[in-house]
């Protein structure tokens, strides 16, 4: 039994997804809509547009996400009361 590894192979992978998340990560950022990700009820990202939407500057993106929960709390709860 042997086990072979092609390593240039597999470098040329490893380019290849960094270079397709680098342009992800521009279309992302520079996209003029604006963009949130949220995981089990917590903003885990928002994009430059959205942190313009609410109103702050650059260095606030903590509260842009914190204003993002809450909007999406009160929209979870509405929904979850509408359906009772």
């Amino acid at each position: 039994m042997s086990l072979r590894i092609d390593i240039p192979e597999r470098k040329r992978q490893e380019m290849k997804v960094q270079e397709s998340e680098a342009r992800y990560r521009i279309l992302v950022e520079q996209s003029l809509q604006g963009l949130m990700l949220v995981q089990r009820g917590k903003v885990v990202f928002v994009n430059s547009a959205t942190v313009r939407m609410f109103g702050y500057g650059y260095t606030s993106a903590a509260k842009v996400r914190e204003a993002a929960k809450r909007r999406v709390d009160e929209r979870l709860d509405a929904a979850k009361q509408g359906a009772a």
